[in-house]
């Protein structure tokens, strides 16, 4: 299931992002 692997891969992209400071924001952006 492709959107799986891409929820995860963005959940798990997000939470590497929270731990080094990064918002949300400049991730989608």
């Amino acid at each position: 299931f492709p959107n799986l692997v891409v929820a995860i891969l963005t959940r798990d992209s997000v939470r590497q992002a929270l731990k080094s400071g990064i918002t949300a924001a400049q991730i989608v952006g």
